[in-house]
């Protein structure tokens, strides 16, 4: 095989994964957008769960960007192991005798979401949510967990960075196509799945009518 024909193929083989990368990112988007991505909270949920995230980052000298590893410094929170004995996805336990808290995982699950359950106990704590806490499995979860998911999505993905982005690309006005692309970017970005961008992407457009 000459080498003009092996760059050929290579190329080929590259454009094939590329256009079944755009096939899956817009099945992702017609489907998991219009089925899975749901409103848990209202509006004024939203609003009061951004302000006391704010307040908080106030009170604390953050910045409204602040990464989970600064906010969990500030809580003196840590990631603890895994836990075969767990019946939640998460648990957050009681203060060691050096005030620290640590997050204990159910055995098995992604390091992806692994990070977004640390998030969602830092949630908790902001929230002033009573300990230990937990992030229950299946989708009919109480109200307190439900806003604890919104803060950590918020903490993850911040409401003005990414209006700002949203606004950039001009989002809303994109075909299916180009939006499933700019999801796997923010995807990328913020290091989450595409349903918790999705899901952001709307709260943001809830929150902030003209985008």
């Amino acid at each position: 095989m000459s080498a003009q024909i092996y760059i050929i193929g290579l190329i080929g083989a590259l454009i094939i994964l590329a256009m079944g990368g755009l096939i899956v990112s817009y099945r992702i988007f017609k489907n998991e957008y219009q089925k899975k991505v749901k409103m848990d909270i209202s509006v004024e949920e939203m609003q009061e769960a951004e302000r006391r995230l704010q307040n908080f980052y106030a009170e604390y000298n953050l910045h409204a960007s602040a990464s989970v590893q600064e906010v969990a410094k500030v809580l003196r929170i840590c990631e603890g192991g895994e836990d075969d004995s767990i019946t939640d996805l998460a648990r957050i336990g009681e203060p060691d005798e050096n005030g620290v808290m640590s997050v204990t995982f159910k055995r098995g699950i992604t390091a992806e979401e692994k990070h977004f359950l640390f998030t969602h106990e830092l949630a908790h704590l902001i929230n002033g949510d009573p300990i230990p806490a937990t992030h229950p499995e299946g989708d009919n979860k109480p109200q307190m967990e439900q806003i604890a998911d919104y803060t950590a999505v918020a903490i993850l993905m911040p409401l003005e960075q990414v209006y700002k982005y949203l606004a950039e690309v001009n989002y809303k006005q994109q075909s299916a196509r180009k939006r499933a692309c700019i999801v796997n970017k923010l995807c990328r970005r913020y290091g989450v799945s595409d349903v918790i961008v999705l899901r952001r992407i709307q709260e943001v457009q809830k929150l902030k009518a003209d985008i």
